[in-house]
């Protein structure tokens, strides 16, 4: 799991892998290369 968090924040895989008492492991492998999903129109702000 913490090499899950990697992909995430190095920063929060850190803290945890210190808590753990384990060295940062390297980073798993990305599900997809880039999000498979059409882009949404941009936000408005609301009135």
């Amino acid at each position: 799991m913490v090499s899950s968090l990697v992909n995430v924040s190095a920063e929060l895989a850190a803290a945890v892998a210190a808590g753990l008492g384990i060295a940062v492991p390297k980073a798993m492998p990305k599900a997809l290369a880039t999000c498979a999903t059409p882009s949404s129109p941009p936000l408005q702000r609301s009135p």
